[in-house]
């Protein structure tokens, strides 16, 4: 996280992490968490891993 230094100042790396890194992955937890919540009868397989979607290729 901290190599671009050179390129960027130690503030700048702050405020995009705590502006824009931060929520994002809070969202994608709280989202998939929500699913997981919703979806726990599934008892055949690891949740977890039912819960990433597939990739479908056109």
């Amino acid at each position: 996280m901290f190599a671009n230094l050179g390129h960027f100042s130690y503030v700048a790396i702050q405020i995009a992490f705590t502006f824009l890194v931060y929520p994002t992955l809070i969202l994608a937890y709280m989202g998939q968490a929500a699913y997981l919540s919703k979806n726990h009868q599934n008892v055949n397989h690891i949740s977890y891993y039912v819960s990433v979607p597939a990739i479908y290729y056109v």
